[in-house]
C-alpha cells in the first residue's frame, strides 16, 4: 500500500537520518525564527525611528537641544532603545544618550549616511556591535527629518532579547521534534493516514489567507507539527488580519485629516486680505490667491480666478518695482529671514500705489521659489502704527493656526505607530491653542448665525469692560453693544451675503457706558452641505486711531495757532454763503479781506512770540465781534478774512469794521511791553454778480490793498473801478516784462537823447539819457507811468542794467564821432544815466556797472549818474558805501529835481556830488508875476548855492528865450529843455555830433535885452 510504504520509508529515513534532522531543524528554526525576530525588531525600530522623527519635527527644527533631550529621553525609557542620537542637517550633534560620549562606530554611520544616493528617501537599517558592555550588538535605524533637510534621527535597538527568544525557541523545537518523531513511530500508520487531509486543508487555508481571504477557518485541529502549523497559520492570519485593518483605519483617518487640514490652510490663504504671490526662479508666477487680483484690479482680466496669470512675468503683470524687489530676493539663501520692502506697485490701468511687500525663499519640490506677501498701504500709511500692530497680530494668529494644523496632521501620522504618544501630542497642542486663545492681545470670538455669542476670549471681554468671557456672553445675550442698532443687521448681512468683513468700524457702548470705536475682522465657517455653522472673528481697539484722525481733519481745516478756520473751511462756508444766496434773494452776506499794520516791524523788533500772542489776540477780538453764524478765518502771516452772513443792509458791515478797527487799535500789554497795531479792511458788499469765491475774495484783497495805500488803519468798500485799475495794472507788468526780457525782438524799449548845453559857451555839453516804452498800438508811455510799477514789481533791477548797458554802447559811439573832432570838443563832455533810488542801495550794483563799462570799452569820466533825493533819506549808510563805490569807479554823480525833497545840504557833502539839476517846475516859474510861486528866487539860491559849493548846476526844462536869459544872468552855466531841442535818436545825436554841436550849437537862442 501507498501509506505503508510510505510510512516504511518515513520509519527507516527517521531511524537513519534523525540526527542530521534534528541538528538540521535545529538549525534551520533558529534561523528562521532569528531572521523573523530580527525583521520584527527592525520593523519596530524604523516605526519608533520615524515616531521619533515626525512626531517632534517643530522640535528637531528649532534646534532646541534642552526640549530635543528630554523628548529622546522620554522615548528610551518607552521603547527598550540602547541610544537615541539626533543630529542637524549638516551632521552636527545635538543630542545623545550616551555616556558618556558617541562610540566612534555610530559616528563613522552618521557620517556615512549623508553621502549615500537613497538617502533623504526613507530610512537606513544597519546591524554593528559597539564597545559597549559584554559587546553589545545592537540594530542601527537612521531616520531623515523632513527628506534630511531637518537633520537625522539615528536609534539603536538591542539584539539581545533575541537571541534569548532563539535559544528557548530551539529548545522548544528540539523537544517537540523528539516527541514528534516518537509519537511517529508508534502511530506511523494513523499519522500517514491522517496527513494527507489536514495538509490539503492547510494549503486551501494558506492559499485564501494569502489572497486576503479571512473570513474562512482553519479546521485542523491536532497537537502535532501539522496542528501546530495550523495553530500558528490561524495566529499569523488573525495578526495579519488586524494589523491590515489597523493599517487601513489609520490610513483612512490620516487622509480624512490630511483632506481637512488641506481645506482650512486653503480657505485661510483664500480670505486673508492680503495678496499672496509665488514666483519661482525666472521670476514667473506660480500661484497667486483672490486677494492679489482683487488689490490690482484684475479680477476678470486673466480669465476665471485669475488662472491665465500663471507663468507670467512679475515685473510685466506688477510693475518695475516689483520686479526688482524679486530679483534682488533669488539671491537670499534658503531658510533666511523674511524681507520687507516699500515699493511702488503698477495697476494693469498705469496707475500706482504704495504696497508692502514680505519676501521669503522656500524650498519646493520643483526647485526653490519666492512667495509674496502684498500688502496696499495707501490708507493704511496715515495710521501705520496701528495697522503694524493689526498685521503682526493677523500674521501671528494665521501662523499659529497653521502650525497647530500641522501639528495635527503630524499627530495623525503618528497614530499609526503609536497612540499613546498621538493622544499626549493632541492633548499638549489643545493646552497650547487654549492658551493662545485665552492670552491674545486682540478679541475673538464665535457669533452663532442667529447673533448669539457663544465663545470670546478674556481680551474681548476686557474690550468691552467685563471681568470675564462669561459675563461678555450673558450681558450681549440680552443687549447688542452696538450704538447705531443698524451696524448689527449690516453685519450679519454682509456676513451671509460675502461670507467675510474685513476692517468693518462701528461705535459700540462699554459696560461703563463709554463709547469706543471697534474694527471687525470675521469669516463665516459651513459644514460640508454649505449651511453657516458659526462666525468666527476678531476685535480691535481703534478709537486712539480715530481720534487721531478727528485730530489730523481739524488740522487740515483750522489754524494751529489761533485755532481759527483756514483758507479751505473759509472758502467752503463762502461756497455755500453764494449757493444759499442763489437760492434766496432776500440772502445778503459780506467778505471782508484785513491785513495788520506794520506786523512786521513788531515780529521783528518784540520777536516772534509777541507776534503770536499779537496774532492769538486779534482771532479773539474778530471772534468778540462777529455772531455765531458768521466765519472768522486767518490765511496765513498776518493776514484774516470774516464773512458776514444774512445781514439786513449794507450799513451793517460798516458798522461791523469800524469796530473791529476799534478794537484792534487798543493797546494791549503783551510780556511786559505796550503794544499797538491797527489793520486795513477791504470790503465786498455787492456779492450777487460772483459766480466764483475765489474772485470775490480777490476783489476783497484789491480793496484791501487801497486802504493801506490810502493811509492804513482804515476800511475801503471795493468798487468795479478797483479791478479794472488792478487789471490794467497787471497787464502792463506783463507786457513790460515781455517788452525787457524780448526787447531786441519786440523793439518796444527804446533810449532818447536830451542835449545838455553849456551856455556860456553855446555848445553841446552832454546828454541825459532817457527812456521810452512804444506799446502796441503805438501808445509812448513816459517813465513816471511805468517806473514806479517797476520798483514795485523788481523789474527794476533788469531794466537798469537793460539801460546802462545801452546807454554805454552809445555813449561808445560818441567817443568814436568826439575822438574825430578836435580835444577841445571832449572836454567837459558827459552823458547823464537815471539809476533808481531803489535799485541805487543794492550792493551787486557797483559790480554790474564796472562789468558793463569795461565790456562797452568807454570812459567812466563821461559817465554821470542821476539820482533823486530819497536816496539820501533812505537808508544812508549804504547808500554813501554805493556813492563811495561809484566815486572809485570814476562815474559822477548827479542830483535830479533837487530841491523837491528834504535833503540835508550835508549829505551833498558826504556823497561827493558833482552837480545838481534844478526841477523844471522850478524853472518854469521865471518871468511870472513876482512872488506868484517864488520860482526866480529858489532858482537863485540853488545857483547861488551850487556856485558856492562848486558843484555843476543843470536847469532842466528851458523852453523860452526868457528863462535863458534869467539863467545866464545868474550864472547858470548848463541847461536843457525844448529852446535847444527835444529828446533825439541816438543817430540824430551822433548827427549833431558829427556836425559840430560839441565845439558850437547849432541856431542858438538870441538871448533877450536886459
Amino acid at each position: 500500500m501507498r501509506f505503508q510504504g510510505l510510512f516504511l520509508r518515513l520509519l527507516v529515513f527517521m531511524v537513519a537520518a534523525f540526527g542530521v534532522m534534528a541538528a538540521a531543524t535545529s538549525l534551520l528554526s533558529g534561523r528562521e525564527l532569528h531572521n523573523s525576530m530580527v525583521r520584527e525588531y527592525e520593523g519596530r525600530a524604523v516605526a519608533l525611528a520615524r515616531s521619533i522623527a515626525d512626531g517632534n519635527t517643530e522640535t528637531l527644527l528649532s534646534q532646541n537641544a534642552g526640549a530635543i533631550q528630554a523628548a529622546i529621553d522620554l522615548h528610551q525609557e518607552m521603547g527598550g532603545l540602547s541610544y537615541i542620537l539626533v543630529v542637524d542637517a549638516q551632521g552636527v550633534v545635538v543630542a545623545h544618550t550616551f555616556t558618556p560620549g558617541v562610540p566612534e562606530e555610530v559616528m563613522a554611520l552618521v557620517r556615512e549616511a549623508p553621502g549615500k544616493a537613497h538617502f533623504g528617501a526613507g530610512h537606513e537599517t544597519r546591524t554593528l556591535t559597539l564597545p559597549l558592555p559584554l559587546d553589545t550588538e545592537v540594530i542601527h535605524v537612521a531616520q531623515p527629518v523632513l527628506g534630511g533637510k531637518g537633520g537625522c534621527v539615528h536609534i539603536g535597538l538591542d539584539k539581545k532579547p533575541i537571541r534569548a527568544a532563539i535559544g528557548q525557541a530551539v529548545l522548544r523545537q528540539q523537544l517537540l521534534t523528539l516527541g514528534v518523531f516518537l509519537a511517529f513511530v508508534a502511530l506511523a500508520f494513523f499519522f500517514i493516514r491522517g496527513i494527507t487531509g489536514p495538509l490539503s486543508k492547510l494549503a486551501d487555508y494558506a492559499q485564501r489567507v494569502a489572497g486576503h481571504d479571512f473570513s474562512a477557518t482553519c479546521e485542523v485541529r491536532s497537537d502535532d507539527e501539522i496542528g501546530s502549523l495550523a495553530e500558528a497559520m490561524r495566529s499569523m492570519a488573525g495578526q495579519i488580519s488586524g494589523h491590515v485593518s489597523q493599517l487601513e483605519q489609520s490610513v483612512s483617518a490620516a487622509t480624512s485629516g490630511l483632506e481637512d487640514a488641506l481645506g482650512s490652510l486653503s480657505a485661510i490663504v483664500g480670505n486673508i486680505a492680503d495678496g499672496l504671490l509665488v514666483v519661482d526662479e525666472a521670476g514667473r508666477i506660480v500661484r497667486h490667491n483672490p486677494a492679489l487680483l482683487r488689490m490690482f484690479g484684475m479680477e476678470n482680466m486673466f480669465g476665471a480666478d485669475g488662472q491665465d496669470l500663471t507663468g507670467r512675468a512679475c515685473s510685466e503683470v506688477f510693475g518695475a518695482q516689483v520686479g526688482e524687489v524679486v530679483t534682488r530676493s533669488r539671491n537670499a539663501p534658503e531658510g533666511a529671514t523674511a524681507e520687507l520692502h516699500e515699493v511702488l506697485a503698477t495697476r494693469p490701468d498705469g496707475s500706482q500705489f504704495p504696497a508692502e511687500i514680505t519676501m521669503s525663499r522656500v524650498p519646493l519640490s520643483g526647485g526653490a521659489a519666492q512667495v509674496c506677501i502684498l500688502r496696499d498701504i495707501s490708507v493704511a500709511k496715515k495710521a501705520e502704527q496701528e495697522r503694524e500692530q493689526s498685521r503682526a497680530l493677523l500674521e501671528r494668529m494665521v501662523a499659529e493656526r497653521t502650525r497647530d494644523l500641522s501639528r495635527a496632521n503630524i499627530q495623525l501620522k503618528i497614530e499609526v505607530a503609536e497612540r499613546k504618544v498621538v493622544g499626549d501630542a493632541l492633548r499638549r497642542a489643545e493646552a497650547k491653542f487654549r492658551g493662545i486663545f485665552e492670552n491674545a492681545a486682540e478679541g475673538i470670538y464665535q457669533l452663532s448665525p442667529e447673533g448669539r455669542y457663544l465663545s470670546a476670549n478674556p481680551a474681548m471681554a476686557h474690550l468691552f469692560g467685563h471681568d470675564s468671557p462669561e459675563d461678555l456672553i450673558t450681558a450681549l445675550s440680552s443687549l447688542s453693544p452696538y450704538l447705531e442698532q443698524d451696524r448689527h443687521q449690516a453685519f450679519m448681512a454682509a456676513m451671509e451675503e460675502t461670507g467675510q468683513v474685513q476692517g468693518f468700524e462701528s461705535q459700540v457702548r462699554r459696560r461703563d457706558g463709554s463709547v469706543i470705536w471697534i474694527s471687525e475682522n470675521a469669516r463665516r465657517v459651513v459644514d460640508s452641505a454649505g449651511q453657516s455653522l458659526f462666525y468666527e472673528g476678531f476685535v480691535s481697539d481703534i478709537t486712539l486711531r480715530k481720534q487721531a484722525e478727528d485730530r489730523l481733519m481739524h488740522q487740515a481745516f483750522h489754524d494751529s495757532l489761533t485755532g481759527l478756520p483756514n483758507r479751505l473751511l473759509f472758502m467752503d462756508h463762502l461756497r455755500m454763503a453764494m449757493e444759499r444766496a442763489r437760492r434766496r434773494p432776500d440772502f445778503r452776506f459780506a467778505v471782508l479781506y484785513m491785513d495788520l499794520d506794520r506786523f512786521k516791524v513788531i515780529n521783528d523788533s518784540l520777536g516772534h512770540d509777541i507776534g503770536d500772542q499779537l496774532l492769538r489776540h486779534v482771532a479773539r477780538a474778530l471772534l468778540g465781534c462777529v455772531r455765531s453764524t458768521d466765519t472768522v478765518a486767518r490765511f496765513g502771516g498776518d493776514e484774516f478774512a470774516i464773512l458776514l452772513e444774512d445781514i439786513t443792509a449794507p450799513r451793517d458791515t460798516i458798522i461791523f469794521s469800524r469796530r473791529i478797527l476799534e478794537d484792534i487799535a487798543r493797546p494791549l500789554t503783551l510780556d511786559g511791553r505796550e503794544v499797538m497795531t491797527s489793520g486795513s479792511l477791504g470790503i465786498v458788499l455787492r456779492t450777487e454778480r460772483y459766480e466764483r469765491p475765489e474772485a470775490l475774495l480777490r476783489d476783497a484783497d484789491t480793496a484791501m490793498y487801497h486802504a493801506k495805500t490810502m493811509g492804513k488803519s482804515r476800511f475801503k468798500v471795493f468798487n468795479k473801478k478797483m479791478h479794472t485799475k488792478a487789471l490794467e495794472t497787471m497787464e502792463t507788468e506783463t507786457a513790460l516784462r515781455r517788452a525787457l526780457d524780448m526787447a531786441q525782438e519786440l523793439d518796444e524799449l527804446a533810449l532818447l537823447f536830451q542835449p545838455i548845453l553849456d551856455i556860456r559857451e553855446r555848445r553841446l555839453a552832454g546828454f541825459e539819457v532817457l527812456l521810452r516804452w512804444r506799446r502796441g498800438g503805438g501808445r509812448e508811455m513816459l517813465p513816471g507811468e511805468f517806473i514806479p510799477l517797476a520798483e514795485e514789481t523788481g523789474i527794476i533791477y533788469p531794466l537798469d542794467y537793460w539801460v546802462f548797458g545801452q546807454a554805454c554802447c552809445s555813449i561808445r559811439r560818441f567817443e568814436e564821432a568826439l575822438d574825430a573832432r578836435s580835444p577841445a570838443a571832449r572836454a567837459g563832455f558827459a552823458t547823464n544815466i537815471n539809476i533808481s533810488a531803489k535799485h541805487f542801495r543794492s550792493p551787486m550794483l557797483v559790480g554790474q556797472l564796472e562789468q558793463t563799462v569795461r565790456t562797452c570799452g568807454v570812459d567812466p569820466k563821461s559817465i554821470a549818474l542821476e539820482i533823486t533825493e530819497n536816496v539820501l533819506l533812505d537808508n544812508v549808510g549804504s547808500a554813501t558805501e554805493v556813492a563811495a563805490k561809484v566815486r572809485e569807479l570814476g562815474l559822477g554823480l548827479c542830483i535830479d529835481d533837487f530841491g523837491t525833497g528834504y535833503s540835508s545840504l550835508s549829505y551833498i557833502q558826504r556823497f561827493s556830488v558833482d552837480a545838481i539839476k534844478i526841477d523844471r517846475d522850478f524853472v518854469a516859474g521865471i518871468g511870472r508875476e513876482e512872488g506868484a510861486d517864488g520860482g526866480e528866487a529858489i532858482v537863485k539860491t540853488l545857483v547861488t548855492l551850487g556856485a558856492g559849493l562848486r558843484l555843476k548846476v543843470v536847469a532842466e526844462g528851458v523852453e523860452t528865450s526868457e528863462q535863458l536869459a534869467y539863467l545866464s544872468g545868474l550864472g547858470c552855466r548848463y541847461a536843457q529843455g525844448y529852446l535847444f531841442a527835444p529828446a533825439l535818436s541816438e543817430a540824430e545825436a551822433l548827427r549833431l555830433i558829427n556836425e559840430g554841436a560839441t565845439e558850437a550849437w547849432p541856431d542858438f537862442p538870441e538871448l533877450p535885452e536886459g
